[in-house]
């Protein structure tokens, strides 16, 4: 239980390098770099093309393994001199 979290949706932050910087569900990801996995790719571009959007992917719910069809809405944030990436999402199955 978190105010970050809300049954399977949660919300998380990178930065503009592919660096997680907040997961809720998977905190050992926070630190690593995910340049390199198309969907955070996808949001960096559309942090960077449009400033905010919704990328649809695969990602395991909360709890489980397997992947899930994922809707995510990102947002692109400047805190003075420092951008991020910002979003939350839900499972469509």
């Amino acid at each position: 239980d978190s105010k970050w979290l809300k049954d399977d949706t949660y919300i998380f932050v990178s930065n503009m390098n592919g660096i997680i910087l907040f997961q809720p569900i998977n905190p050992e990801l926070e630190g690593t770099n995910r340049i390199n996995v198309k969907e955070n790719r996808e949001m960096i571009e559309i942090a960077k093309i449009k400033g905010s959007g919704w990328v649809e992917y695969m990602w395991p719910k909360p709890g489980e393994s397997e992947p899930s069809k994922k809707m995510t809405y990102i947002k692109k944030v400047t805190v003075g001199d420092e951008t991020f990436i910002v979003g939350s999402g839900f499972y469509t199955d």
